[in-house]
């Protein structure tokens, strides 16, 4: 595969067993439950669960997440040259008459290909091969990485961040919505690794917060660093109340907070596993 573009598995694909009926003997097979029969025929030919192999890879896959408890058993499996992924709850109860014995669902990611500069991209999978190369930062489409930094500030500083870059923002691209007064925030990309940030990019926005009478921003950009000027321009103005707070965040900082926050991957199956068995339980049929 072209090093221009990526595999993204935070898409899942679902498919549940047929549940089967406590008999109160014990035997969830018992003739006398015409309906587990037809559950076992269904099971035995569309719900296969989860195969512990990488249908790509062909390599036994580790297990990524696993939280047994009592009467069900809850087991992610990732492949660890690819990353595909599969995850399977199974609840076993019994020993109550007409009560569910048995109930199970299966969870597997969905292959899809993009080109890494795309705007189709799902900004999850991004954020998920950013944290493996940083380094393709340099080739995402301008706007996704204004996504990409939505998902990354909401989950670094736990708090909501909404999108708001369009052709006529102004200069802000996100505001992030914390304890007293927003935060603007400005996003730039880099096209070189070794750019600097400029004080007149840091002064243009500061005319914007000024407009948008703000005292607190942050300025993320893709630049190695920010210049000397501009560091000790917003160090002074901080120094004299001019600023509540404004952070500069290059490169290097940004891939500490990627580093610092889940996986999306991970999101997908805390959000999975939290369901509750009622779900799975439920209408089945």
């Amino acid at each position: 595969m072209s090093n221009n573009q990526i595999v993204t598995y935070t898409e899942h694909i679902t498919i549940r067993a047929k549940e089967l009926i406590e008999d109160g003997c014990g035997d969830s097979r018992d003739v006398g439950y015409p309906e587990n029969l037809e559950a076992f025929k269904w099971n035995d030919k569309h719900y296969k669960g989860a195969s512990c192999i990488c249908p790509f890879c062909k390599t036994s896959m580790r297990i990524a997440l696993e939280r047994p408890a009592y009467s069900e058993t809850n087991t992610v499996w990732q492949c660890q040259k690819c990353g595909w992924w599969e995850l399977e709850r199974v609840f076993r109860a019994g020993g109550v008459q007409d009560d569910v014995a048995y109930a199970a669902i299966h969870h597997q990611a969905c292959v899809k290909n993009f080109a890494i500069n795309s705007s189709k991209v799902p900004t999850e999978a991004l954020v998920d091969h950013l944290q493996k190369r940083p380094d393709i930062v340099y080739s995402v489409n301008k706007k996704k990485m204004e996504e990409i930094v939505q998902y990354v500030f909401s989950d670094f500083y736990e708090c909501e961040v909404t999108h708001v870059g369009k052709s006529h923002d102004g200069g802000v691209d996100l505001i992030m919505i914390d304890a007293d007064e927003p935060t603007l925030i400005q996003v730039k990309c880099r096209e070189s690794k070794n750019a600097i940030e400029p004080i007149s990019q840091i002064r243009e926005f500061l005319g914007v917060m000024w407009i948008n009478q703000s005292k607190k921003g942050a300025f993320m950009s893709t630049a190695d660093h920010f210049s000397s000027v501009s560091v000790n321009t917003i160090n002074e103005m901080l120094s004299k109340g001019l600023l509540r707070s404004f952070d500069l965040i290059d490169f290097k900082r940004f891939v500490e907070m990627l580093k610092a926050i889940k996986s999306p991957k991970e999101t997908i199956w805390e959000m999975l596993l939290g369901q509750p068995y009622d779900y799975i339980i439920g209408d089945l049929h």
